[in-house]
Formats: structure tokens, sequence, C-alpha cells
């Protein structure tokens, strides 16, 4: 199961093309997002909002490698700088280079396996006292 129209759309949204370069994954290794509040503002003309919908969606729905990293996006919505917008730009990339990719639905008469990509402590910050996220 995979949802090629609506990585297309994705796509089109952020301005890409055939000529965009890839990325091979979603998201730098040792970059954690956070508020950037003196960070520079969006350079380019796209919805932020929107495309952070749909990538949710397709998370959501067939895509659940980019989980970890669209939620670090999400968070940022209402104020977003330069550093979420290049972060939400490779996710779009890493997409252009794995286009096809979705969910095998196999059945087989095996136990139901879950898996959680998850990480909370790692984006704790401590500031004056007050614990913050992000």
């Amino acid at each position: 199961m995979s949802q090629l129209y609506l990585i297309d759309q994705i796509l089109n949204g952020l301005g890409f093309n055939e000529r965009t370069k890839v990325k091979k994954t979603p998201a730098g290794a040792s970059k954690i997002l956070h508020r950037d509040e003196e960070g520079e503002e969006m350079q380019t003309e796209w919805e932020y909002r929107r495309i952070i919908g749909q990538l949710n969606f397709l998370e959501k729905s067939t895509r659940p490698d980019i989980a970890y990293v669209v939620h670090q996006c999400t968070r940022f919505s209402s104020n977003p700088k330069e550093s979420h917008e290049k972060a939400v730009l490779r996710i779009g990339r890493s997409l252009m280079d794995t286009r096809s990719q979705g969910i095998i639905f196999e059945p087989t008469n095996s136990l139901l396996e879950l898996w959680c990509d998850a990480d909370f402590s790692g984006n704790w910050k401590v500031e004056s006292g007050n614990s913050t996220f992000g």
C-alpha cells in the first residue's frame, strides 16, 4: 500500500521538480529542532501548515518511517523559521528517493507485532528551572 498521489502533491507543493537533489534520509542524525526564536523567517512561499498536514496523513497511513521527523517539524507550525523549513525540505527530498515505498500487508497466522518510534527524553531542555519541550 502506497500513496504516490499524496507524495506527488507534497513534492509539487514544495516546488520540487526532476532536477531537485534527493536525500537518502528524512533527517540528519544529530539535528534536533528547537524553537529557534532568533532564527531567520522562512524564505519560500509554500504553506508550512498545509505541507505538515499532508506529511502527518502520509506518515500515519503508509509511511511510519518518517513519523519522528514529521512530528519534530509539526511542533513549530505556529511560527516556523528557516531551520524548520529546511527540515521539511529534507523530508521532501527523501520522499523523492523513496516515492514508491509503503506498507506491505501479508496475512499470516502469527502474532501481531507493534513497533514504536519515540524519543521524548532527548528533546527536553531545562531553562530557568522550568522543563520545556522544544
